[in-house]
């Protein structure tokens, strides 16, 4: 039997990455003059992207000093790199997400209990001096201590949101300064982030349970043959609200718990 009976899709990997790209978005190289003040600054631009055709892309740009080039320095890119299971942060299997159905009484949504899974990315910056490498370095460092927690709605219908912690790994650096004079000097640093993720099932109807019946027998009775035991409790369990029929009480609404106790004798 397939456990593929239906499809579902949350985005939670695509919401995950662009979390990532959204916090390293936003850094500024500034150049200063001789005596201090700013005289240029420039955005890194952020892109997703593979490092070795990223940096070989560059690399045959021979003539990109001459005109307007299609890739400037200082830049940065980022790639996913792998994701894997974390059991140690796994929850019971038999827990579940339950949400209301609006305008829905005998219904509602659940989803199971989300997986854990740690998934690393790489960012690489490339960079023409060490100054500039440097400045993006400093900008990114003193944010992760080394987590930073980011909320995010990783379900909206039903709307699920939860704290996805990130954490900063390490810095790599890659001083690609080897080769001739004619050779072109690119400073690479690599910095991995492990970003601590869940990954949802599919988000399936059930039905609102209302009623309870539970069946109370004396312990010694039920060593005995049925026809012979004096008496059982019934007990029933329902919600309850003054002049509203049970199929209409909702999971939200104000209702109370109603208990109803029958002894049958002679059971």
């Amino acid at each position: 039997m397939s456990i593929y009976n239906t499809h579902f899709y949350h985005g939670l990997l695509k919401k995950y990455t662009t979390v990532l790209g959204a916090l390293l978005d936003g850094i500024d190289v500034v150049r200063f003059k001789a005596d201090g003040s700013e005289e240029s600054r420039t955005r890194v631009p952020l892109s997703y992207a593979n490092k070795e055709k990223w940096v070989r892309r560059i690399i045959e740009d021979t003539t990109m000093t001459d005109r307007q080039p299609a890739i400037t320095l200082p830049r940065m890119s980022f790639e996913m790199s792998s994701i894997q299971y974390a059991p140690e942060r796994k929850l019971s299997s038999k827990r579940y997400y339950a949400f209301p159905i609006q305008s829905n009484t005998t219904h509602k949504y659940k989803v199971m209990q989300p997986v854990p899974y740690d998934i690393i990315y790489n960012v690489h910056a490339i960079a023409k001096t060490q100054e500039d490498m440097l400045q993006i370095i400093e900008q990114i460092a003193p944010f992760f201590t080394p987590d930073y927690t980011v909320e995010i709605r990783g379900i909206t219908n039903p709307e699920i949101k939860f704290d996805i912690p990130i954490s900063l790994m390490g810095f790599e650096p890659d001083d690609n300064a080897q080769g001739g004079f004619e050779d072109r000097r690119m400073i690479i640093w690599n910095i991995q982030f492990l970003l601590k993720g869940y990954l949802f099932g599919p988000i399936k109807e059930r039905s609102v349970i209302k009623e309870i019946d539970i069946h109370i027998y004396d312990m010694d009775e039920l060593q005995m043959p049925q026809i012979l035991r004096n008496y059982m409790v019934d007990i029933g369990v329902v919600p309850f609200i003054e002049g509203v029929p049970l199929e209409d009480i909702g999971p939200d609404d104000p209702y109370e718990i109603q208990v109803t106790v029958d002894y049958n004798q002679g059971i």
